[in-house]
């Protein structure tokens, strides 16, 4: 199950799930241009407790409970951009529900892999010579949600590790995209040692390692996937 699919990285692993899944469930306020096959979509306002509580029910009925919750949202009205105290607070509760209300629901009946889609800028701070354009700097409340997504995970692993879930983070970079200018994108590739930005499979990757079994006795960490730009 995929919570945000409209994003770029939410697009990327909804993809994943379509390839490699016999049934997709995704979530989301924002209706996907084009419903796949075996995709089963609900609209859920992520930032409501009795939306996600409701939807779960039809789910759990329906379809059962999820092998896996995929977090990917991130809320902003770009409406009300400089209503820092509501996305602070709101992406926040978001993150917390959806994670909290699946596993309580699911303990004692279902063991699910949480993994969480978290940021580098959990991590670091803004490069300020990165940006040209004070528009584009990432803002305070994303990096206070990405930053506790990270302890979240190490929380909820503690909590719920008896039931035989496990909570984990991953912490990507910068993906490369055609909304990267030029400008930006060789400043920022100069300090990744890899000496590129992120790509699809990238993602893909540590995604399908943390949906597999493979995986089963990781709980409660967080994976920088940055091509080494969080290390220098």
């Amino acid at each position: 199950m995929l919570v945000g699919c409209t994003g770029n990285l939410g697009n990327y692993i909804r993809e994943f799930l379509h390839t490699n899944s016999k049934q997709i469930i995704t979530l989301s306020r924002k209706k996907p241009h084009k419903i796949l096959k075996r995709e089963k979509f609900f609209k859920t306002d992520i930032i409501d407790k009795n939306s996600i509580t409701n939807n779960l029910k039809m789910i759990k009925k329906e379809l059962g409970l999820p092998d896996i919750v995929i977090y990917a949202a991130y809320f902003r009205d770009n409406k009300i951009k400089n209503n820092q105290e509501m996305h602070f607070k709101e992406n926040a509760y978001s993150s917390y529900y959806v994670n909290n209300i699946f596993a309580e629901t699911a303990k004692n009946k279902k063991k699910i892999s949480f993994i969480n889609i978290g940021s580098i800028y959990g991590l670091n701070g803004p490069d300020l010579n990165l940006y040209s354009k004070a528009d584009y700097l990432p803002k305070a409340d994303y990096a206070y949600n990405k930053a506790g997504m990270i302890n979240l995970v190490k929380y909820l692993s503690s909590i719920y590790g008896k039931y035989g879930h496990t909570f984990n983070c991953v912490s990507f970079g910068g993906l490369e995209n055609k909304l990267v200018n030029k400008s930006f994108k060789k400043k920022y590739i100069s300090k990744v040692p890899l000496g590129r930005m992120m790509r699809k499979d990238d993602i893909i990757g540590v995604i399908e390692f943390l949906s597999s079994d493979s995986s089963s006795y990781i709980t409660g960490t967080n994976i920088i996937v940055d091509g080494g730009y969080s290390s220098i």
